[in-house]
């Protein structure tokens, strides 16, 4: 998926260490913030239809390239995008 001018995969990436981790889910999950899980299509049990949390177009850019920068480095701590 594209987003600006940096591509995310449609799925976590392997060796993410938020994967398998408690900061996934929750109000302050990191995950709720990430491109990859609010931007990737999902589909809705229900009616069948595709969707998903946030439009890629709709993603805060900034936010785009920190995590793309994160990705890119080595997915080491935490990536530093402002609220």
């Amino acid at each position: 998926m594209r987003i600006g001018e940096f591509d995310f995969p449609d799925k976590c990436p392997e060796g993410c260490p938020f994967e398998e981790s408690f900061m996934k889910w929750g109000q302050s999950a990191i995950c709720g913030r990430c491109p990859v899980f609010v931007c990737a299509p999902c589909t809705d049990d229900d009616t069948g239809e595709a969707f998903c949390l946030v439009k890629p177009e709709d993603y805060r850019l900034d936010w785009a390239k920190a995590w793309f920068e994160w990705f890119r480095d080595g997915m080491h701590g935490r990536p530093e995008i402002i609220l």
